[in-house]
Formats: C-alpha cells, structure tokens, sequence
C-alpha cells in the first residue's frame, strides 16, 4: 500500500518529510481535504484533533475521503470535553 501524509503547517511537513521521505506529504486543511471521497482504506489524526477549529467539520471530511467500510481512527491523550469525541470515549 501507500501512506499519504498532511498537515496544515510547511513547518511540520518538513520535519516529516525528513522523518520518512517514502511517505507522500502534502500541505491540506483537514476541514477542507483535498482528495476526492472515499479514496483511502483508513483516515488518521494523531494528537491533532483537539487543534481543529470546527472538530465537527474535520470528523466529516476524515469519514469522506475514507471508503466504504474503511476506518477512521482519532488518536488524542487526553480526555475529550466536546461533543461528538466526548460522547465516543470511556
């Protein structure tokens, strides 16, 4: 398979790039992904999610852009305070 990588920040996309250059990385806003739906098996955001500004938004375009029974997996640490992560946890 192959791993496509995004963030939001030049700044961070170098540091990846860096990290591990097998990896595609590409500069997007998770509140408006530039790919078209249903195009990955699996759609990740680790310790990122809390950084949304409208978590609603970022949670409709991870589950777009991810096919028909692929997943999508948040990774965060802490413990959410906002709907619709905080009715998710426990």
């Amino acid at each position: 398979g192959s791993v496509t990588g995004s963030d939001f920040s030049a700044g961070m996309l170098g540091l990846a790039r860096v990290k591990d250059p097998r990896i595609v990385w590409e500069q997007a806003n998770a509140l408006a992904l530039p790919y078209a739906s249903g195009r990955f098996a699996a759609v990740t955001v680790g310790f990122g999610a809390r950084n949304f500004s409208d978590l609603d938004a970022g949670l409709r375009e991870m589950t777009r852009v991810t096919s028909p029974g692929g997943h999508v997996v948040v990774l965060e640490i802490t413990t959410p305070a906002r709907p619709p992560l905080s009715t998710a946890s426990g």
